[in-house]
């Protein structure tokens, strides 16, 4: 059985591709196919793995008729992860208006996706920051959601308490979403922001992960050099915690696997 997986925010910036990547590459170590659908214009889980998709089937072509998402896959991009790309950055800015004239737009994505997985144990959704049409569309297809939260923003609750307050109303019209779990992002236990974000979020009642990713230079690093901090770097802190973070969603891995 495939689980389907979107990695959400509204706001940017808290790693949500770094994360997604991560996480897919740990996933395929363990022989747990992966599938990574890029939803982000920006393209940015492309980019961390270190490819050129410039001129393949994206995403775009996949909601324009043009491609099925078994079409617009890029095959073992690491071991056991295949990519749909997201495409161009205004191309899929378009998607993102046109799914507004799409009948039940916010099963678009389901759609697309259903008869596409026997091969997956996992589909990750990287979503665009923001609540627009692409992330609804992840929402309503998931089975759960991971919230990246930079613990360094003073704001860092305010992005989760959209996600949830949209996951609610997708709930009232209907949709059986799932309610996000929380995960921190460049944790540092020495500042007080940090503490306070901690709290803050503690106190929304939401389940929390109990691995946190930490505050290092060289995870960015590994992203700008399209090589995950996995794979650079398989024993640093910031791999380590990455790894610890699929430990403790073990349950779900030995579900379908």
């Amino acid at each position: 059985m495939t689980t389907i997986w979107a990695v959400a925010n509204q706001k940017g910036g808290v790693g949500k591709s770094t994360v997604t990547v991560n996480l897919a590459v740990v996933f395929g170590q363990r022989g747990l196919r992966t599938l990574v659908c890029d939803l982000d214009p920006q393209g940015n889980a492309a980019d961390m793995l270190g490819l050129n998709v410039h001129g393949l089937p994206s995403l775009c072509d996949v909601f324009e008729g043009a491609a099925s998402i078994a079409d617009a896959r890029i095959f073992d991009v690491e071991a056991g992860v295949d990519l749909v790309p997201a495409g161009d950055e205004s191309r899929l800015s378009g998607v993102e208006q046109g799914l507004v004239n799409v009948p039940a737009r916010e099963q678009w994505l389901s759609r697309m996706l259903a008869g596409q997985l026997d091969d997956y144990a996992h589909v990750i959704l990287d979503c665009p920051p923001g609540l627009g049409q692409l992330t609804t569309n992840a929402l309503v297809a998931a089975d759960r959601v991971i919230a990246p939260v930079r613990l360094t923003d003073r704001n860092a609750v305010k992005g989760v308490n959209e996600l949830v307050r949209s996951l609610l109303a997708l709930r009232e019209v209907g949709f059986a979403v799932a309610m996000p779990e929380v995960l921190g992002v460049a944790a540092e236990d020495r500042l007080l922001t940090v503490q306070s974000s901690r709290q803050q979020l503690q106190m929304l009642d939401l389940q929390m992960f109990g691995s946190e990713i930490p505050k290092t230079e060289a995870i960015a690093n590994a992203g700008t050099e399209g090589r995950p901090i996995v794979l650079r770097e398989p024993r640093h802190q910031g791999a380590r915690a990455f790894v610890a973070l699929a430990d403790e969603l073990a349950p779900a891995l030995a579900r379908s696997a």
